[in-house]
């Protein structure tokens, strides 16, 4: 199964859940396996706009492994409107950056301490066991803008699916604070200084 199907698929699941209608999921199962639930205060899990037209988000996170030989292929996060570009943000390490903290890029960039963010640290190809827990923030950032509807200091649902080694899904709800310090404003053109055709006199001979 691709990324791509993935991501309709756990969009699907979501969408069949808030319509109240019952999928062939045993939530009891999921549970005895995987347990993500949200913690800190209220801004640090936050969607935030980048001032670029882009968005970022942040969700800190207790991730508890409840089943033995579990691996996490990918972590999904689904917002109230289509964004198919939000992705995980890539360990800066991994890729061989110049840097080591995470960096969101906008008009205010700024950098998430590595040691905080679990992104590298469960999303591996190694197999946890029972008993494993983590915590600290998952990061994603997407090309589309937060939508004008959400206003800031408002409150955003999300959906986040986890798909372990056998793309079995694991789908968590959370609450994100909207952040739109850094909107993109539209671009003032400065107006010309060009005179007009009238602000002079015509030249007269004498």
């Amino acid at each position: 199964m691709t990324n791509e199907e993935k991501r309709r698929k756990a969009s699907i699941a979501r969408r069949l859940r808030e319509n109240g209608v019952l999928i062939s999921v045993d939530d009891s199962w999921q549970d005895s396996v995987l347990r993500m639930r949200q913690v800190g205060m209220p801004w640090d899990s936050r969607a935030f706009d980048l001032g670029n037209g882009g968005a970022g988000y942040s969700i800190n996170v207790n991730t508890y492994i409840r089943s033995n030989n579990m691996t996490m292929s990918y972590i999904y996060l689904d917002v109230p409107w289509q964004d198919p570009s939000i992705a995980l943000l890539c360990d800066p390490v991994e890729i061989g950056a110049c840097y080591r903290n995470y960096r969101f890029y906008g008009r205010n960039p700024f950098e998430v301490g590595r040691a905080r963010v679990l992104n590298h640290r469960i999303v591996r190809p190694e197999l946890f066991c029972r008993g494993t827990a983590f915590q600290g923030l998952l990061l994603w950032s997407g090309l589309g803008e937060i939508p004008d509807a959400f206003e800031h200091a408002g409150v955003l649902p999300a959906t986040v699916t986890v798909y372990d080694q056998f793309d079995d899904a694991y789908a968590f709800e959370f609450n994100l604070r909207i952040d739109r310090r850094n909107k993109r404003r539209p671009e003032k053109h400065a107006r010309s200084s060009r005179p007009s055709l009238f602000s002079q006199r015509d030249y007269v001979p004498v």
